[in-house]
């Protein structure tokens, strides 16, 4: 059964690529953050699926903080004027967002 949760977090480390090159010309340290963030992401869903549950839900809210620090590095990128923000990344992250809210927000 697919679990869109983890398939637009794969989404989102393929559309990571091209951003992450121009980060880590400016900030390595920020590049490694946001791609270790990215990662962290699309682990802990692929976790979560095979779980039921509160460690579901409680792998989802790990998750979805990763995703919020992965955001953030994204959003300082485009506050130093390395990206503008328009990178598919960003309209995913927001889309991914909003599933993992729902997912974690389960059983509180």
């Amino acid at each position: 059964m697919p679990f869109l949760a983890q398939d637009l977090s794969i989404e989102l480390v393929r559309r990571l690529c091209a951003p992450l090159a121009i980060v880590r010309q400016h900030d390595p340290a920020l590049a490694r953050q946001l791609d270790r963030a990215a990662d962290s992401v699309a682990l802990n869903l692929a976790e979560a699926g095979g779980r039921r549950g509160r460690d579901r839900v409680h792998l989802c809210r790990i998750a979805y903080g990763s995703l919020r620090e992965a955001v953030c590095a994204l959003q300082l990128a485009v506050a130093k004027g390395w990206l503008d923000g328009s990178e598919p990344a960003h309209a995913i992250a927001d889309r991914l967002g909003g599933m993992l809210y729902s997912l974690a927000a389960l059983r509180r």
